[in-house]
């Protein structure tokens, strides 16, 4: 016998000595927990530090639970203690809220937990990476521990912050909440995150609200900080730069807020764009003159366009306001000649019909919007210079080619299955190639958008249109979206049954990228995702209106191959009526040809008299012409006083005999308009050429048959 075994020997009688002293209930648990130190630590340990457990197991109650006297018992006899007490936690003699016990948690916990008089449940336990962390929370509400704990337990490889822990415990705790439904009050939610130390602590606290109310049973009483907000990614930005969430009411009092994170209310029915879930930003501050930024607002709130309209149009008015009236202006006109300057400024700097009439279309509408419904003064000769929107520029949206096209569902395909977002991008862009539905209304269908006709074996798909003034309506499902439909909810029934109810009602649901924030899609993010696609295989940028393109052109190819009937042709488009998919776009070549060729955008153009393929009921006689035979007065005397030309009044009448006339008057405005004129004299022959070029352009149009 070694020197080693005699020790460990020796050191095992002595203990005996002290179980022997003991009852036979204390003995047993000492006799249990000796063995189990034997098995794991082996002899050694018993051999140096076997006065450490005799000290213990003479002095210690091993039947006493009450957490004060273990944790005291922990502290004093240190590693003894701890692996006594885990081997009553691993016989079940002591509850879950010890499982602590299991890992090398550190002494200072305990210290923690015992100088601040708490408990042993205030210690949440959190795994990530495949490491083990522990966490004291400082309060000694319960609700709060649960929440929080309930909250780590949903993430999925994210990292715990300490600070934010303490932060929001603490937070919770001054407000002694009790329940989720406590977290729901907003002025609780935006001082939580305001006041929070720094910005990653405020975005865990986005996080936490975000994850509390989608466990929520019942979100009616949300109001202005519901799921929507709170999965914004960039909501803590938005909040510390002063915006708020304003709920769309037109029947409310104007917000006297600058800045607002705007939730439709029902305005979403006006667009295919946004949904009931969508947030918009809107940013009146960029209006420079606090006096005009209210009417800014004013205007924005009353206007019955749609929220993404008008939020696209208030960067182009704010533009203008500040180019004028700039913060310190106290006088408010819109003149000609701002008017005037403002359309020279536009039409130098861009080129591009488009981008020209999205820069001057919108000032048109303010100015009206000021000129009806406030004090400003508004010229009425302002109108005549905003109406000229620009020059002839490029062609529109093509369809994809046929071999990029090819490379781009190849990729989609292969890559549909890395993630559930690429899984709905795959039958979107599926979806897209096989309708003519726009992308914000693929992204926005119901999860139940599929219904069976009265017809057998015939299916409609339920969304809203903008033909139908967004309202639901039925439109034509060709099988193959009815299979891919089909086949997409059957794969996702199973995810679909996990997420939030207010969620599944949507086709398509979004993940952000730790996918545990869900929303409904937006259209961008698909535009997004076929740019990247598009750039990955070295093709040109195409977006979803190139796939609509591609849809109705290869719809109208068809058609035209098989000899089929114009009804097939409106069935296979899904469009109201042929004037979208064939007059329309044969008027819009008659249109353009005409353009071209006298050198002017039409735009928006309009005349009070009367445009007419026939002369039945009116006056032609050489007596009531007008000036340059394009038209014919039906008034006994003339009641133009001002110098607007006889095509603008009421009582003018033209009809297709007067074509010949109007490409004369064309020509000779033409060659005035290319001599030595002044700014204002221009604009003066361009605004005449234009009312002309419109009336001649609606004569062949009539004489055409369309």
């Amino acid at each position: 016998m070694t020197n080693k075994t005699r020790g460990c020997e020796t050191e095992l009688k002595n203990i005996q000595k002290e179980l022997n002293k003991l009852t036979p209930e204390y003995a047993e648990y000492y006799k249990g927990f000796m063995n189990n130190v034997l098995a794991s630590r082996g002899e050694s340990t018993i051999r140096s530090t076997g006065r450490l457990y005799r000290i213990f197991i003479s002095s210690v109650d091993p039947t006493n639970r009450d957490e004060r006297y273990i944790l005291e018992t922990i502290l004093k006899h240190r590693s003894v203690a701890w692996g006594f007490y885990r081997y009553l936690y691993d016989n079940h003699y002591l509850g879950d809220e010890y499982k602590f016990l299991t890992s090398n948690a550190s002494f200072s916990i305990i210290e923690t937990i015992y100088s601040k008089g708490l408990s042993v449940k205030n210690i949440i336990h959190l795994r990530f990476d495949n490491k083990n962390y522990r966490l004291v929370l400082d309060t000694k509400n319960r609700n709060i521990i649960n929440i929080v704990e309930d909250y780590y337990s949903s993430l999925h490889n994210v990292n715990y912050h300490a600070p934010f822990v303490h932060y929001i415990t603490s937070f919770l705790d001054s407000y002694n909440i009790n329940s989720l439904e406590n977290l729901t009050d907003d002025a609780l939610i935006e001082s939580c995150i305001l006041n929070a130390p720094n910005h990653v602590v405020a975005c865990n606290c986005r996080l936490f609200f975000a994850h509390c109310i989608a466990n929520l049973k019942n979100k009616e009483h949300l109001l202005y900080y519901p799921m929507p907000v709170l999965s914004m990614p960039f909501l803590v930005k938005y909040l510390f730069d002063g915006f708020r969430t304003v709920l769309y009411n037109r029947q409310d009092a104007v917000p006297k807020l600058d800045k607002w994170m705007l939730l439709p209310n029902g305005d979403e029915k006006k667009s295919t764009q946004i949904t009931s879930e969508s947030v918009i930003i809107v940013d009146f501050s960029k209006v420079e003159n606090e006096y005009l930024r209210k009417l800014a607002k004013e205007w924005f709130w009353s206007s019955t366009d749609s929220i993404i309209t008008k939020t696209k149009e208030l960067g182009r008015i704010a533009d203008f306001l500040n180019m004028f009236f700039p913060k310190d202006a106290n006088s408010f006109r819109i003149t000609q000649v701002i008017c005037a300057n403002y359309k020279s400024f536009v039409m130098s700097k861009w080129r591009i019909t488009e981008t020209r009439n999205s820069r001057i279309y919108p000032i048109l509408g303010f100015i009206r919007y000021l000129d009806n419904y406030t004090s400003v003064t508004v010229e009425k000769e302002s109108y005549l210079y905003m109406e000229s929107r620009g020059t002839l520029s490029k062609l529109g949206p093509v369809g994809v080619k046929k071999d990029d096209l090819e490379l781009i569902a190849a990729y989609i395909n292969d890559h549909k299955n890395d993630n559930h977002n690429s899984f709905c991008y795959y039958v979107m862009f599926h979806i897209a190639l096989n309708t003519e539905f726009r992308i914000s209304q693929i992204v926005s269908l119901p999860s139940d958008c599929v219904k069976e006709s009265m017809k057998k074996n015939e299916y409609v798909i339920r969304c809203n249109m903008k033909q139908s003034g967004y309202e639901a309506v039925d439109q034509p499902c060709a099988r193959v979206v009815k299979d891919i439909i089909f086949a997409y909810q059957q794969t996702t029934e199973d995810y679909r049954a996990g997420i939030d109810v207010s969620l599944r009602k949507y086709l398509f649901i979004h993940e952000d990228g730790t996918g545990r924030i869900r929303q409904p899609f937006k259209a961008s993010w698909f535009s997004d995702y076929l740019k990247a696609v598009c750039k990955k295989l070295g093709l040109p940028t195409y977006t979803a209106k190139n796939l609509r393109i591609t849809y109705i052109t290869n719809a109208k190819e068809y058609v035209m191959r098989n000899g089929l009937s114009d009804l097939t042709l409106l069935r296979i488009t899904n469009h109201a009526n042929l004037n979208t998919v064939n007059n329309h776009y044969i008027q819009e070549k008659i249109t353009d040809a005409l353009q071209a060729t006298i050198g002017v955008i039409i735009g928006d153009v309009s005349i009070d008299g009367t445009i007419s393929a026939n002369s039945e009921g009116f006056n032609t006689s050489k007596e009531v012409a007008v000036a340059n035979g394009v038209g014919f007065c039906q008034s006994l005397q003339c009641t133009n006083q001002g110098p607007l030309p006889c095509q603008k009044c009421k009582h003018f009448f033209t009809t297709l005999d007067n074509i010949p006339y109007y490409r004369k008057e064309i020509k000779r405005l033409q060659a005035i308009n290319d001599g030595s004129l002044n700014l204002h004299d221009a604009e003066d022959i361009t605004n005449l050429i234009r009312m002309n070029t419109y009336i001649l352009d609606e004569l062949i149009k009539l004489k055409k048959g369309d």
